[in-house]
């Protein structure tokens, strides 16, 4: 199963992508679903396995336009 992190910003989608990638997680930049309301187009696609990895980047990076976490 895989999850998805919605961000409201382009940019913060990118760099948590790069940040992922980083760390040797792998993921996919993909369109975000029409059921994740008020986002950019884009979202962050990575194995449910990293939730907590994804949890820690974005309270690290303090990465404010960060919305929600979905499972695809």
């Amino acid at each position: 199963m895989y999850m998805i992190a919605v961000f409201t910003n382009r940019t913060d989608t990118l760099y948590f992508y790069n940040i992922l990638k980083q760390n040797r997680i792998a993921c996919q930049v993909i369109n975000t679903p029409n059921r994740a309301q008020f986002s950019c187009s884009i979202s962050v696609k990575f194995s449910r396995q990293f939730y907590a990895v994804a949890v820690n980047i974005l309270r690290r990076y303090n990465l404010s336009s960060f919305l929600k976490f979905m499972y695809i």
